[in-house]
């Protein structure tokens, strides 16, 4: 799992919840280094958890490149404070899989993880 996420406390939990879950993590602090993670083919990931407030490149603008230009089709959580309709449309609109609201606990990612990784599954 990739964790992309500029706060030390949300990327320590996401961390946790994942690693209590048995996945294997890595994190990064911002978008650019998303992309630059996912654009090397030696690093294979089965979801990415991504913040949209990031500094440098933000969680919408890495998705739409690691969608549009890399063509990466796993599953992208949003992760936000945002819990508009407005915020989950876009960040549905520009590629991501799941809008996933903080603070969540880890019944609500497991749930998300399930689906997300059992359609994928399906799908390739």
């Amino acid at each position: 799992m990739l964790v992309a996420e500029d706060n030390d406390i949300n990327a320590h939990v996401a961390e946790q919840y994942l690693k209590s879950m048995g996945y294997k993590v890595s994190r990064v602090r911002d978008g650019q280094q998303a992309i630059d993670l996912c654009s090397d083919p030696n690093n294979q990931y089965d979801a990415i958890l991504m913040d949209i407030n990031m500094p440098k490149v933000d969680g919408y603008e890495a998705t739409k490149v690691l969608r549009e230009k890399l063509r990466l089709t796993i599953p992208i959580i949003a992760l936000t404070a945002n819990a508009f309709e407005e915020d989950i449309k876009k960040s549905l609109a520009i590629g991501m899989n799941k809008h996933l609201v903080k603070p969540f606990d880890k019944e609500d990612l497991q749930l998300v993880l399930r689906s997300l990784l059992a359609e994928n599954e399906t799908t390739n």
